[in-house]
This record gives C-alpha cells, structure tokens and sequence, in this order.
C-alpha cells in the first residue's frame, strides 16, 4: 500500500514585498507526522487574484522553506500557495493573499 499524501499545510506561511515585481514566501516544514512518507519537496504556485485560470508553479527541494518569485506585476493582488509532496503525492496547500508593492516615480 502506498503512503498517503501529506495531511497537514505548511504552518507559518509569510509573504514579503521584495521590489514592485518580487515577493518572498517563507514557511516551516510540515510536522514530520504529518508527511505520510518520505518528503521530496515543495509545490509553490502563484496566481493573480483577477485571473485565476493562469496559476504558475514550481518546485523547491525538501530542504528549502523559502523561495522568492518575480516578474510580477506591481501593484496587483496575488494569491500565493505551498504545498508538501511526499512518496504518496501532493498535499494540502496552504495560502496568502499578497499585493506587490505600487510602481513609485523618480524622484
């Protein structure tokens, strides 16, 4: 029988405006209780609010609590997700809404 995916979302999920096109997103490991087999990584996926049917997504390594994503568009609300993939699959996301800095003229 195979292990089930992981039943637990990675806790702790913080977003941070890193420019007006960049977002850093942290979390903690999910519980190793909660894994359900051996962790390989994590998904991220990332998605503007207003057009939900275009989600980007990428995987870090099981090691990796943070990642920072870019080219985004300022000033624009996203909704950004991290999940756990163990030995028996993809677990439950956990999400945060985050708008990315407004663009600011040249003094």
């Amino acid at each position: 029988t195979l292990p089930a995916a992981p039943d637990q979302a990675p806790p702790y999920l913080q977003v941070t405006n890193q420019s007006v096109e960049a977002i850093s997103i942290t979390w903690r490991p999910v519980s190793t209780l909660h894994v359900n087999g051996e962790l390989h990584s994590y998904a991220i996926t990332y998605q503007r609010t207003s057009n939900i049917s275009h989600a980007a997504e990428f995987n870090v390594t099981n090691t990796t609590m943070s990642a920072t994503i870019q080219n985004l568009h300022f000033g624009t609300l996203y909704t950004m997700s991290v999940a756990a993939i163990s030995s028996g699959g993809l677990g439950i996301y956990a999400s945060i809404n985050v708008t990315t800095a407004q663009d600011v003229p040249p003094a």
